[in-house]
């Protein structure tokens, strides 16, 4: 079973599974390819990364202010986006230091203060809402507006399971968790 970056994962067994379907059908050319994605993108001021600033190669979750601490230190920008839970959320840090948590919706970002925002799931959300979940994020206007998209939930949990992948992958997705 090959891993490539996730070699060191403790991952569960469905995600076990998920990785080696994945990597015995994307062949060696699309493997290097995505082999050569930095881990941490940093572009005029935001940073994009899958899981968390301080450890991006563990792939850890952020999924409250706590767990949102180490990365705050590390963030050099304005604006962070991460993924990973597949729950959207903002983190945000005022000139203070103290962490806060924000409700999704229209955000507009303020100069003052620096973001971590987790743009939810187009795939797989984990927060109750089966419907598609991403952010638009407005660098003229300074904001981020949350969406969510109806689409084909069931045509999408049959592909998973004819597929052969766990069922459950499929499952969740009707209840989005």
């Amino acid at each position: 079973m090959h891993y490539g970056i996730f070699k060191d994962i403790h991952a569960n067994f469905e995600v076990k599974q998920t990785i080696s379907w994945t990597s015995s059908r994307i062949g060696n050319q699309r493997r290097d390819f995505l082999g050569n994605f930095t881990l941490v993108y940093r572009g005029q001021d935001l940073i994009l990364v899958h899981g968390t600033l301080d450890a991006s190669q563990l792939f850890d979750y952020m999924i409250d202010v706590y767990s949102s601490r180490q990365s705050f230190q590390l963030l050099d920008s304005r604006i962070c986006f991460i993924g990973h839970t597949h729950i959207p959320a903002v983190f945000m840090q005022g000139q203070d230091q103290h962490l806060h948590t924000i409700k999704t919706g229209c955000i507009k970002i303020k100069d003052d203060k620096k973001y971590i925002i987790n743009v939810g799931s187009v795939g797989q959300p984990r927060d109750g809402d089966p419907r598609a979940g991403y952010c638009i994020y407005d660098a003229a206007n300074n904001e981020i507006e949350f969406k969510r998209v109806d689409y084909d939930v069931d045509a999408a949990r049959m592909k998973i399971i004819k597929a052969g992948l766990p069922r459950i992958l499929g499952d969740r997705l009707l209840k989005g968790l």
